[in-house]
C-alpha cells in the first residue's frame, strides 16, 4: 500500500507553478460546492425534519469554506 501511495504521489509531482495553482484551486471549489450543495440538498429534501434548519446550511458552508482555503491557501 505505501508503495502504491508513494507511486501515485510522484506521478502527481509537478515543479510547475501553475498546475499547483490550478490544481489548489480546483480543490478548494470542489469542496465549497461539493458541501455547499450537498447541505442545501440535506435542508430541502429534509425540511419537515426538526434536524434540518438554516443555521446547518450556514454552518455547512464556513465548513466548506475552510476546507477549500486550507486546501489551496498555502499554493495560491
Amino acid at each position: 500500500m505505501d508503495r502504491l501511495r508513494n507511486n501515485i504521489a510522484e506521478k502527481l509531482r509537478t515543479n510547475k507553478e501553475f498546475l499547483r495553482i490550478l490544481f489548489a484551486e480546483l480543490l478548494g471549489t470542489l469542496f465549497l460546492v461539493a458541501l455547499g450543495d450537498g447541505a442545501v440538498a440535506q435542508f430541502v429534501l429534509a425540511n419537515k425534519s426538526e434536524m434540518s434548519t438554516f443555521l446547518t446550511v450556514n454552518l455547512a458552508f464556513a465548513l466548506a469554506i475552510a476546507f477549500g482555503v486550507y486546501v489551496c491557501g498555502g499554493v495560491s
